[in-house]
């Protein structure tokens, strides 16, 4: 099938988003479908497969890329469908849609729904009523658009994918050794993401951190991420900020913010770590959509303790896979690491359920088959007029 996709995020900028529609797009590929992607301006742009980029950074450069790009595919290679990737480039599906008649799908997240602004909300409800499916990757997030009206048969719940195969190379010896020098006779606790308010990362280093280290001398904290210098949403330096209570606490030995990681490294990383951490903030205007990156520890046998906001309870099973907590409540996230440190047994049992669930549930291969059934069921073959 021919499938024009339209997204502001894609590879290589780092991010949830970016990382699902990569994937996505590549599955679809691998399965036969015809797949163009049109998409932002990056450097480093990938000409391996049929990505278009925007000549220009910006948002309004994209949008017009888009939309003349766009405009000139549905009109000489008609595709099926335009699958939209981030809501970001709806409304030029939208504008196409209207002007071609070629139907459009949505993925949704969670954040990029509940932005408070009043023309984004009234435009965010054209496009999500205007669109055949609305894809949501959580449970949490399907809510949020049944509250913009979307009718619930036009939506289809389908979860992010975690990579196998990266989860399954094992580093150099060499590069294995250096972390385990680092880590040798720590309690190894572990965050994986770009740096963001929403992830609560401050607030640990600064309320948990203290009270855990007095309890366990040896814990040591590895934060692996830099800040979202490509999102349109989080301006944040969280970085600088986090430097700052490592400063203020004087943390320097016992917390160590390590910034972007190659594969290899962090899948050393991961096999010295005891316990995954995400103690996301419940914030009105910036939601968790998913908890990919707790699937993904889960992948190396690793549990996860994280808040229960959003839509982190699909992807951490509560008591099985690991532990979540209410958000905003440092002490309760202390007892949860405490009892995950103190019981090696649970530990353990914890970390092979979240291996198996992510295995079976979250491999990519799963996620692109629902992703194509999906496409086959609601949006059938454009029938050629040549």
């Amino acid at each position: 099938m021919k499938i024009l996709m339209l997204s502001w995020n894609y590879p290589p900028v780092i991010g949830g988003i970016e990382y699902l529609v990569g994937h996505v797009c590549e599955g679809l590929t691998d399965r036969g479908h015809d797949v163009v992607v049109l998409t932002s301006h990056h450097p480093r742009a990938d000409t391996s497969r049929q990505i278009f980029r925007a000549g220009r950074p910006g948002l309004i450069s994209f949008l017009l890329f888009a939309l003349r790009r766009g405009w000139k595919d549905l009109r000489t290679r008609r595709p099926s469908m335009i699958l939209v990737g981030s809501l970001t480039a709806a409304p030029v599906a939208w504008m196409l849609s209207r002007a071609t008649g070629v139907p459009y799908a949505v993925i949704t997240y969670g954040s990029d729904l509940v932005l408070p602004r009043k023309g984004y909300q009234f435009m965010l409800r054209r496009v999500l009523r205007g669109a055949r499916r609305v894809v949501a990757i959580s449970e949490h997030t399907k809510g949020l658009v049944l509250e913009r009206g979307v009718p619930s048969g036009c939506i289809v719940l389908i979860e992010p994918g975690a990579d196998q195969q990266a989860a399954s190379r094992p580093p150099s010896p060499e590069t294995q050794e250096r972390w385990r020098r680092l880590t040798d006779g720590r309690r190894v606790l572990l965050s994986v993401g770009r740096l963001i308010r929403r992830k609560g990362l401050l607030e640990f280093v600064r309320d948990v951190m203290p009270p855990l280290i007095r309890t366990y001398p040896d814990v040591l904290l590895l934060i692996v991420g830099e800040d979202a210098r490509h999102s349109l949403m989080h301006r944040e330096r969280m970085s600088e900020a986090i430097r700052a209570v490592i400063a203020e606490k004087e943390l320097g030995e016992s917390v160590r913010i390590l910034g972007r990681l190659s594969d290899e490294d962090l899948q050393a990383v991961y096999e010295c770590t005891d316990v995954f951490i995400m103690p996301c903030l419940d914030l009105p205007h910036d939601v968790e959509g998913f908890g990919i990156v707790q699937v993904e520890a889960g992948l190396r046998g690793v549990p996860s303790v994280s808040t229960r906001v959003g839509g982190i309870p699909d992807a951490v099973e509560d008591g099985v896979s690991g532990l979540l907590v209410p958000p905003g409540h440092p002490g309760a996230i202390e007892r949860a690491i405490a009892r995950l440190l103190e019981n090696d047994v649970l530990r353990r049992r914890m970390g092979e359920e979240a291996a198996r669930r992510a295995r079976e549930k979250f491999a990519w291969e799963v996620i692109v088959s629902r992703y194509e059934q999906m496409i086959e069921e609601a949006f059938p073959p454009a029938v050629s007029h040549d």
